[in-house]
């Protein structure tokens, strides 16, 4: 716009020099001496460019584009005032086009690179700048600048030939040139390799406006070329390996060409990135890579469409539930009786079915459908159907969006298992006309009343122990197991899980009483973790009542007898068809050694419908809590889990302890039946337990006393725990009180939590093998070497023998002279020259005075001029100590026989 305004004023101005041109024309004139006129001088930066066979658009520092500065001088070599306008013209714009500075007035146009063949612009401090660009014809083009000279007002030019040269061929600066652009749907997720054909190899080529490649150009430094995939849903990409990554050992990020990228930056080598595409599911993804040119500055970018094809067609194959069905009410019990579901509808190559369109109208595609026969028990379905109308019922007809179809289950009043099924029609996709193809799935869901059926008790093994602290107002610092300030006692996590009859959570909220019976007992720890002395296996509640018998008990007398207040525990899971009769109640009376009666009555063991009665054959204990203590009562989560902890002093560990779970079940009868469940476990220390051994090694060949310690990770004694042992490299003779090789020492932990166990080994005749016995307890262990004598000694006799075999003696003494017996001894001969040696009698064991013999039967040790000779090795178990004995052939010739040798 302001060059068209500065051409205006030009024209302007020579109009008004054409109005003044009046006056006397006559011989008698008056002439006034005529000014010296004006200069123009054309300078380019550059008088010879190279032509734009690539029509390149004007850009700095670009080598298709030069400056050219006009100089408009007075006569005596002054500028021009500022502001005088120039004009430039090109005599071919075939050759080039001109450019003038940006006016950043001009919000609407680029003047440097909107191209003119005529242009003007202003002077400053004498000069006009101007812009060439060649354009794709080379040749000599003829500029022109012009001007009015301020001086005489008249119009002077001036003219420069700028010479176009050929210049480079055609080319793309940045060049995007996959080797294919349709591939196939990458469905079963295919591991990249080379050659895939799920992936397309793409060269991305990278120049300058000169037609060069770049060199190098790192993303680390801003170079590079940016590259995207969008969207990702059809495809993405990875780049060649670079070996300099550090190896991590996972495969799969260790090398780049495996590594699916949406989006990044890609490293240029000799003007060349190398980048894979690889399908996923069909649909279009376009790769776009940009990249900034290193001398311009100009932002480059190129795209590439690559199709992954669909190759089923748009009709449901299959269906499948993506919601999973949660735990459903009767909507009286107050529990969720309202399940939002929804189901994918599959083409088969895992894309969703196009929305369904018929005649241009929306139509349903999916039809829901209860199965159960039962409408009065109330349950329906809803949605929205392709008309946007609310639909409700035992079935009903929906639309896919994206492919998924959507819709309510409302639970009734039947409790079981309900099925609903999804079909769709794989003929035309539309369910509205009838389905003549059907494609169907269905979901089980259970619907129940939420009341407690049955329960379970659960010890966490992990992080379920704490240890109590004298305050626990005091921040711990670090990661410690063991507080700095115990108080002694423990606390566990004891979890009871609930469900109902159809196997649903109970409803969050469910009370759950707990509790805890440990004495009185025997045995402990003597001989372990204790037993329950009011117990046995032969109990008889009385179903639907409150009496209780056991012809064995001794309800009166055992542990000092039962009496009111004390709680009796019947195991009733352990014996088949009595599950119902699992039961913690409390005693209200003892009325003989065999019978007692309860506060509540027992249940009725009715799962059948009916009562059964199966006599005395349930496990029970009765007893009283006086060692720990549990918190007595806890509400159910949304999973149905009830969560309280168990008490207990340190000195407790490993002492057996009844917990005990109860909640309300349904009504029978106006009155309520009290779900139960009891376990045995011991009060546990804190892991990993520790096992000390002393001493940490004894003498072989004799007996010998080993002291056992278990104590838990607070240092607390663990009581009653069974020690195992395990003979390493076991020698003839390797007991623990008495009992061969491996097993149990004879005595539990005591209250010390320790124990002594007898080691007897015998039949260890050096220490050149490595013995032991290992023991173990509470997952730790450690082993008690056995020292074998240091010195050892076996003795052959005789210990040579001339021309013959014979019965070898020996003897095994230790270091101290004592007879070692119950030591293998082998025997292994070798001849030369043709000596043979049979061992007719091995040596064998020794016996108490650690005595064996062998007899050695030989051949070949006496003869004329070539005799043999050889020797026997005997070594005792374990490869020492040995001792041989030589066998000296004998040669006839050298003794005179006749005849002569």
């Amino acid at each position: 716009m302001k060059a068209l305004r500065l051409m205006m004023s030009v024209l302007a101005a020579g109009a008004l020099m054409v109005g003044c041109g009046g006056g006397g024309s006559g011989e008698d004139a008056f002439r006034p001496t005529e000014p010296r006129q004006s200069t123009l001088t054309i300078t380019p930066v550059n008088g010879t460019l190279p032509s734009n066979r690539s029509g390149f658009g004007p850009e700095a520092n670009s080598p298709f584009t030069t400056q050219l500065n006009v100089r408009f001088t007075r006569a005596d070599g002054s500028a021009v005032p500022d502001g005088t306008t120039v004009q430039l013209r090109i005599d071919n714009v075939a050759i080039g086009a001109l450019s003038i500075l940006d006016d950043p007035e001009t919000t609407d146009i680029n003047e440097f690179t909107t191209l003119f063949g005529v242009i003007f612009t202003e002077t400053s401090g004498g000069q006009a700048t101007f812009f060439f660009h060649s354009g794709p014809v080379p040749g000599a083009a003829v500029l022109t600048a012009s001007g009015v000279d301020p001086a005489t007002g008249t119009t002077i030019t001036s003219n420069f030939t700028l010479t176009v040269t050929v210049g480079p061929e055609p080319f793309q600066r940045l060049l995007v040139e996959p080797v294919r652009t349709v591939l196939p749907p990458n469905l079963f997720g295919v591991r990249p390799f080379l050659g895939s054909p799920f992936i397309s190899e793409v060269v991305v080529t990278l120049r300058r406006l000169d037609g060069t490649l770049v060199g190098s150009s790192n993303v680390e430094d801003g170079g590079g070329i940016g590259v995207s995939i969008n969207p990702v849903t059809s495809g993405a990409f990875s780049t060649l390996d670079d070996p300099e990554t550090e190896d991590d050992q996972d495969p799969d990020s260790a090398n780049e060409f495996l590594i699916l990228l949406g989006a990044g930056g890609v490293d240029v080598v000799a003007g060349k990135s190398t980048l894979f595409f690889h399908s996923f599911s069909p649909g279009q993804s376009t790769m776009t890579v940009t990249a900034i040119d290193p001398d311009t500055g100009a932002n480059l970018s190129q795209q590439v469409v690559f199709t992954i094809t669909d190759t089923a067609p748009g009709l449901p194959s299959q269906l499948a539930y993506v919601t999973d069905a949660p735990p459903l009410y009767v909507p009286e019990s107050g529990g969720n009786s309202n399940y939002p579901f929804q189901v994918f509808v599959d083409t088969g190559n895992g894309q969703g079915v196009p929305d369904p369109v018929a005649a241009g109208s929306a139509v349903n595609n999916v039809q829901f459908e209860i199965l159960e026969d039962g409408a009065a028990g109330g349950e329906t379905l809803t949605s929205v159907d392709a008309n946007g109308t609310n639909v409700e019922g035992r079935t009903i007809r929906t639309r896919t969006f994206a492919g998924i179809a959507s819709g309510v289950f409302r639970a009734g009043t039947r409790q079981g298992t309900i099925a609903v099924r999804a079909t769709a029609d794989r003929r035309d996709n539309n369910v509205d006309n009838g389905i003549q193809d059907p494609v169907i799935t269905q979901q089980s869901l259970t619907v129940s009343d939420g009341k407690l059926f049955s329960l379970q008790i659960t010890v966490p093994d992990t992080n379920a122990l704490r240890i109590n602290r004298v305050d626990p107002n005091v921040e711990l610092q670090g990661t410690a197991i063991v507080p700095p300030d115990p108080d002694g006692t423990y606390s566990l996590t004891v979890s009871a899980i609930g469900l109902d009859r159809q196997g649903n959570p109970i409803l969050a909220g469910t009370p759950i009483t707990f509790g805890l019976v440990d004495s009185p007992i025997s045995g402990f720890p003597n001989t372990g973790s204790g037993n329950f002395v009011i117990s046995g296996g032969d109990g008889n509640p009385q179903e639907a009542g409150t009496g209780f018998t056991a012809p064995g008990g001794q309800f009166q007398t055992a542990g000092g007898g039962a009496g009111p207040g004390d709680t009796i525990l019947v195991f009733g899971e352990e014996s088949a068809g009595n599950r119902d009769l699992e039961s913690a109640r409390t005693v209200e009376t003892v009325s003989s050694q065999t019978s007692l009666s309860v506060t509540t009555r027992f249940n009725r063991n009715d799962d059948t419908g009916q009562i059964v009665d199966n006599g005395p054959v349930l496990p029970y204990l009765v007893g009283r809590a006086t060692i720990g203590n549990i918190s007595s009562s806890a509400a159910t989560d949304e999973l149905g889990v009830a969560t309280t902890t168990l008490n207990y002093p340190t000195n407790a560990i490993g002492h057996v302890v009844a917990i005990w779970a109860r909640g309300i079940g349904d009504s029978v009868g106006g009155v309520a039946e009290q779900v139960s469940d009891a376990e045995l476990i011991v009060y546990p220390g804190v892991a990993p337990a520790t096992i000390v051994v002393s001493p940490s090694s004894i003498p072989a060949n004799s007996t010998q006393q080993v002291t056992i310690c278990v104590f838990d990770a607070a240092s607390a004694p663990v009581q009653g725990i069974p020690v195992g042992f395990q003979f390493s490299n076991p020698p003839s003779v390797a007991t623990v009180d008495g009992v061969s090789l491996n097993g149990v020492v004879a005595t539990p932990t005591g209250t010390n939590g320790c124990t002594v166990a007898e080691v007897t080994t015998a039949g260890i005749a050096n220490g050149g093998s490595t013995r032991s016995v290992v023991f173990s307890a509470g997952g730790d262990s450690e082993a008690v070497a056995i020292v074998g004598p240091e010195i050892s000694i076996l003795q052959a006799f005789p210990s040579s023998f001339i021309g013959t075999g014979g019965r070898v003696n020996l003897r095994l003494l230790d270091g101290n002279g004592n007879p070692i017996s119950g030591v293998f001894i082998t025997a292994e001969c070798q001849g030369t020259d043709g000596a043979a040696f049979f061992i007719t009698e091995p040596p064998g064991t020794t016996d108490a005075d650690g005595r064996t013999t062998s007899l050695i039967t030989t051949s070949g040790l006496v003869g004329a001029n070539d005799v043999g000779s050889g020797q026997c090795t005997f070594r005792a178990a374990g490869g020492t100590p040995s001792v041989v004995v030589d066998f000296i052939g004998v040669d006839i010739c050298r003794f005179g026989f006749s005849p002569s040798c």
